[in-house]
């Protein structure tokens, strides 16, 4: 009967923590209309088109729909400052008559050399604000002296917007995690949290960690299994806890893993050895004869 070798190595670098933080959101830049009548920026009116201010709105009327959308653009809001990697939305409040059906507006958030585009923008039409939301999210690069285009040649009809504000937020805050595995490097023999079963062998008993037999010649453990065990549990490797966690808590697993022929392992969560709690609890391992890492980010059902 073959037998089947499995190796670990940089075992069970098991972190608990929390979960990450959205970071919170804050205002980059508001344009009331009805305390500042004026746009940034305008580009030529085409004809039968024209912007103008009354009563505290930005009103763009425009009678064709002949050309392109960029016929008739204007900044609606400028000296914005943007960072790489962090998202937008810009929030414009309007309100849309058409008097002919269809078309529809671009936004861009970008400077004069390039940005992001978003096109294919429809109204709602008809009496009464509402707020139209866009969003940048991952912006692609930092920017000085941005702006929001607003590109509106195919509506026909009349526009009016009230305010428009961009909303910066940042990245999420990764979560902190700490490492409840002693010697879970496997830096000394030292273990107090591997053991085994094997079929043929029993147990389970004190996993032995070795030297040269790791991901790079490194400290491991090597766990002996038959070619086509009768059971899954006929051979087991078990990474316990010091502590038992609570229900909810959200863990890290991570660790390096081979075996000398392709195999699957199936994966369990006990209080102790043989007290089964939780089915599948980090998904299958799939075995090859090369090294690869596993990490799996989990947050614990039933503790």
């Amino acid at each position: 009967m073959k037998r089947l070798s499995t190796f670990l190595c940089v075992l069970a670098l098991l972190f608990v923590g929390g979960t990450s933080v959205n970071a919170a959101e804050k205002s980059i830049g508001v344009k009331d209309f009805s305390e500042s009548p004026s746009v940034p920026w305008q580009g030529a009116m085409p004809d039968g088109a024209s912007i103008s201010f009354s009563g505290g709105y930005l009103v763009i009327n425009n009678t064709s729909s002949s050309g392109n959308n960029w016929d008739l653009q204007m900044h609606l809001i400028g000296d914005l400052t943007l960072q790489a990697g962090y998202s937008y939305k810009v929030i414009v409040n309007y309100e849309c008559i058409p008097t002919v059906d269809g078309g529809n507006a671009t936004m861009s958030l970008k400077d004069w050399t390039d940005g992001v585009d978003r096109y294919g923008i429809n109204l709602t039409a008809g009496t009464g604000f509402r707020d139209l939301v866009i969003n940048f999210d991952n912006y692609p690069a930092d920017k000085s002296g941005a702006f929001v285009m607003w590109q509106c040649r195919s509506i026909v009809g009349t526009i009016r917007i009230s305010r428009v504000e961009v909303i910066e937020i940042g990245p999420d805050v990764l979560p902190s995690y700490t490492d409840i595995i002693t010697n879970g490097t496997l830096e000394t023999i030292e273990n107090n949290h591997f053991t085994v079963t094997e079929q043929g062998v029993g147990g389970p008993y004190m996993a032995n960690i070795k030297a040269g037999i790791g991901k790079e010649a490194t400290r491991g453990i090597s766990v002996q299994s038959s070619d086509s065990p009768a059971q899954d549990w006929d051979t087991q490797f078990f990474i316990s806890v010091p502590k038992k966690l609570a229900t909810g808590t959200k863990f890290k697993i991570t660790f390096d893993y081979k075996a000398s022929q392709t195999a699957k392992g199936t994966t369990q969560w006990h209080n102790a050895p043989g007290g089964y709690v939780w089915w599948n609890c980090i998904g299958d391992i799939n075995f090859t004869t090369s090294w690869q890492t596993f990490e799996k980010i989990i947050t614990v059902p039933q503790g």
